[in-house]
């Protein structure tokens, strides 16, 4: 099964090239290698909005599809593009029963999986939170901007998106003690077993250091019992991190139990 999962995964990347566009896994059953989500992402992103597509395999049959939600005509044209050429690669695999599978009907959303469906809200929510604070700049009849100056201006920010989204939003939930002493994470979204942790580059942190922060999180949050999956949103407003590819790359994987996504904007 792996094997159809990376010809999926080759087929979209292919794509994506001849467009000018990359696409990136953000949620994917690495157990059975049946399904995941991907996520388009287009180089002029203050033109074109990402989209999120998924497949889902059993054997010689394939349903994929994207989940329906654009924000502009542009955007709806755009992905239309990469769709259709999607649907018409994919059935020319060599082990895909045109006759059974299903290139057009997929619901992502309607999907089951619940940390697959928060994988697809909180990479929307990371992606537009820069907007969103700086829309908070001017706001009605010269009241008070929102300032961000640390990373719990970013959390209290956060925590009213979420609980739009999610039912069950636990704030700065302990941790079991180690060593003597209890940490507190972020945020849990309880029914979806995700883990949030926030933080905020500053001038004084190095690439190095901020990775042996993730490190050390990550080895910290193994033993929670209700973390799955833990994001790490990073926000880096004035571009303080210098390679930021090599720090999602490095930590964005499966770490024993825990599945980790580093997201910076």
């Amino acid at each position: 099964m792996k094997s159809k999962f990376n010809d999926v995964i080759s087929v979209l990347e292919r794509i994506a090239n001849g467009l000018g566009c990359e696409i990136k896994i953000i949620g994917s059953d690495t157990e059975k290698w049946q399904s995941a989500t991907v996520q388009v992402i287009w180089s002029s992103r203050d033109k074109i909005d990402d989209a999120y597509y998924g497949f889902v395999i059993n054997e010689d049959t394939l349903k994929f599809n994207q989940d329906g939600i654009t924000w502009s005509l542009n955007a709806m044209a755009v992905h239309g593009n990469f769709s259709n050429r999607a649907k018409t690669e994919l059935s020319k695999l060599s082990w895909v029963d045109k006759d059974k599978s299903n290139l057009e009907t997929i619901d992502i959303m309607a999907n089951n999986n619940k940390s697959l469906k928060a994988s697809i809200v909180l990479e929307r929510i990371f992606s537009r939170l820069p907007l969103a604070i700086q829309k908070l700049q001017s706001r009605h009849d010269n009241r008070p901007a929102f300032t961000v100056k640390d990373e719990y201006d970013i959390q209290d920010l956060l925590a009213a998106m979420l609980v739009i989204h999610f039912e069950d939003v636990r704030s700065e939930d302990y941790m079991p003690q180690q060593a003597g002493a209890s940490s507190r994470i972020d945020f849990i979204l309880k029914k979806e077993k995700v883990g949030i942790e926030v933080k905020y580059s500053k001038s004084n942190l190095t690439d190095k250091k901020l990775g042996e922060q993730l490190s050390i999180d990550i080895q910290r949050y193994q033993s929670h019992p209700d973390v799955k999956t833990l994001y790490f949103y990073i926000y880096d407003p004035d571009k303080v991190i210098k390679n930021r590819q090599a720090l999602i790359n490095d930590f964005s994987k499966k770490h024993n139990r825990l599945k980790v996504q580093v997201v910076i904007s």
